[in-house]
């Protein structure tokens, strides 16, 4: 990955590889080797580096379309979403259709 990304949010913030490290709970010269490609970070790292950056995954690893951040809904965005996730394809239509015709009349 070559992620040069890791290396510019934490200087964005001001800290050394040590600091950051130390907040991440791995070895300064492990987040070295993230950030020159040495090595690349699970997915658990990954996310734990996005909420230590205040960012999101994809930022960290240079995604060209962003996934929806899920910390950034609220409660009633957070509860459609796992109503919508328990409905039938069907349904799901159903419920696509009278939110588009919704987001049209305003």
């Amino acid at each position: 990955m070559g992620n040069n990304k890791i290396k510019e949010l934490r200087e964005k913030m001001g800290i050394t590889q040590k600091d950051l490290a130390k907040k991440l709970g791995i070895t300064a010269t492990s987040l070295y080797r993230y950030e020159y490609g040495i090595n690349e970070p699970n997915i658990a790292l990954l996310i734990k580096m996005a909420d230590v950056f205040g960012t999101s995954v994809d930022e960290i690893v240079g995604a060209k379309t962003p996934m929806l951040d899920l910390r950034k809904l609220d409660d009633i965005q957070k509860e459609l979403i796992d109503a919508i996730l328990k409905l039938s394809p069907s349904k799901v239509d159903h419920v696509l259709g009278y939110v588009r015709a919704l987001s049209e009349r305003q």
